[in-house]
């Protein structure tokens, strides 16, 4: 038998530090096991987000957490101006709907009586002057509010601050023309639904960017319709979806804050039994309505303004590639 070589000695195995293990992953290559691929084709880094959004086409979602960031975020501007406005725009109303109280109490004199058409006609002017000046009030108060909030809105997706002060000086000089396109879309909207309710909401969904196209674009009345009805027109669906939903929100909003209130002036009828009508619950039927619908607009004004300025924006960066505009405005303060 042919003697076998001599082995060389095996070296020790050296000790294996605490906590590690022997068993080691394979080589790249080995069993199977790959490296992951390098970034390449397919590859899309996050997009960008200064502001209150990502600088993307955005999701549904994504529009209403944006608006709801917006108001939490910059709740001195949105929420702060929003109370000083539904504050103002409440205590007209309740002076003005004070005229009704001299109405309703003529009008509760004349039921006793056989009184002619022109006694009613007087005794419904107060009360039909009061309502219709608290109307145009309300009106011009929310059409600027909405102005205004819409050039926060604007500047929050960049990431940046507006004050009070200095969204009114961008605003100030276009107010006519904000009160312009309001006017004509309420006027459209409004001959749509005496005719038929489906075209007046059609119309409502295409009217419904001009506002945020007049603001942020700095747009003429007619070119800032022409706008909206181009941005909704290739995406009316999704826009009409979107403004659906906000207004559900809105109204959920509204209902929950009023229905306190309501409840509240449930203690203080208006007239008795015998149909007499109380002067003074009318006026604290008014007040307790006015503190209400203080706190609803208060919450409810911003987060229309916003989700609107955010389906403005995406309709841009999905149709005109905005998000690559915004990225550099955000990159350059200046």
């Amino acid at each position: 038998m042919t003697d076998l070589p001599e082995q060389p000695p095996v070296p020790p195995v050296p000790p294996v530090a605490p906590g590690w293990s022997t068993e080691q992953p394979p080589a790249y290559g080995a069993s199977g096991f790959q490296p992951p691929p390098p970034p390449g084709w397919g590859y899309q880094p996050p997009a960008p987000k200064p502001g209150v959004v990502p600088l993307r086409p955005l999701s549904v979602l994504e529009i209403l957490d944006g608006a709801i960031s917006t108001m939490r975020q910059y709740w001195r501007p949105m929420l702060g101006l929003a109370f000083a406005v539904s504050a103002a725009l409440a205590a007209i109303g309740f002076v003005l709907s004070l005229f009704s109280v001299s109405s309703l109490t003529s009008l509760d004199q004349l039921d006793q009586q056989t009184v002619s058409g022109g006694d009613v006609v007087s005794a419904l002017a107060p009360l039909l002057l009061g309502a219709f000046a608290s109307a145009m009030v309300q009106f011009v108060g929310v059409v600027l509010l909405t102005g205004v909030l819409t050039a926060v809105v604007g500047q929050a997706v960049l990431g940046r601050e507006l004050t009070i002060d200095d969204a009114w000086r961008r605003v100030r000089p276009l107010a006519w023309r904000l009160l312009g396109v309001a006017l004509l879309a309420a006027l459209a909207v409004g001959v749509g639904l005496v005719f038929c309710l489906l075209p007046g909401i059609i119309l409502a969904v295409f009217f419904s960017l001009a506002t945020a196209v007049l603001v942020l674009e700095r747009s003429t009345v007619f070119t800032s319709i022409s706008r909206s009805f181009s941005l909704v027109g290739s995406s009316f669906w999704r826009t009409f979806g979107i403004l659906a939903l906000v207004t559900v929100i809105y109204v959920i909003i509204t209902t929950a804050v009023a229905i306190p209130f309501g409840i509240g002036s449930l203690l203080f009828p208006i007239s008795d039994g015998a149909g007499n009508v109380n002067e003074t619950a009318f006026v604290v039927n008014q007040a307790i309505s006015s503190v209400g619908s203080v706190i609803s607009g208060t919450i409810g004004y911003p987060f229309i303004a916003a989700s609107i300025v955010l389906t403005y924006i995406d309709r841009r960066m999905r149709r005109e590639g905005l998000d690559i505009e915004l990225a550099r405005a955000a990159a350059n303060p200046s």
